[in-house]
């Protein structure tokens, strides 16, 4: 659950870009320190596959989230240099705060190489992965993120715009469209 959980919110960061000349992301000493952290919780455990098993993008996404959100706030949902449990800040997470975690991860990783990796794992063959994954759309991948960031499970048919994706792609991937 948890590698789902990671992989779909690396499906949502398409949006900003990650980094300055120097490698820093425009950040302070401080603020390097924090994003390292939050880099280094997102990438714990993580295996080939998983949408943070790639260091850069972890830090990409890190890098983002502390510049949107800012220090103050990330001190007062508990994430610091010392301690960036993410579990325990997206559950204090505003919904705006949420949405640029998801756009940043979207940004960041390449969403669809890892939902195609994650499905091959799970015993698609990798042309039906490939397949799902560049047929499910940004709304999609938001979705999947924001509802297992906030600790529900996933179900592609319980939202409309969503059980339209799921559905046009399962009907090209195994329907004999694609």
């Amino acid at each position: 659950m948890r590698r789902l959980i990671v992989l779909l919110a690396a499906l949502a960061m398409v949006l900003a870009a990650c980094g300055d000349d120097d490698g820093s992301g425009g950040l302070s000493t401080e603020e390097q320190a924090v994003a390292a952290a939050i880099a280094a919780d997102a990438s714990a455990g993580s295996e080939a596959g998983d949408p943070f098993s790639d260091p850069e993008a972890a830090q990409c996404m890190a890098e983002g989230v502390v510049k949107d959100i800012g220090m103050e706030r990330l001190a007062e949902i508990g994430v610091t240099a010392e301690s960036a449990d993410q579990e325990q800040a997206f559950a204090n997470m505003t919904d705006t705060e949420i949405d640029v975690v998801i756009s940043y991860t979207l940004d960041c990783v390449d969403i669809e190489a890892v939902m195609a990796e994650q499905m091959e794992a799970q015993g698609l063959d990798a042309e039906t992965a490939q397949c799902f994954a560049d047929e499910f759309d940004e709304d999609f991948y938001r979705v999947a993120f924001r509802t297992t960031l906030t600790g529900g499970e996933f179900d592609p048919t319980a939202d409309p715009a969503v059980a339209d994706s799921f559905m046009a792609a399962f009907t090209k991937c195994l329907g004999g469209e694609g």
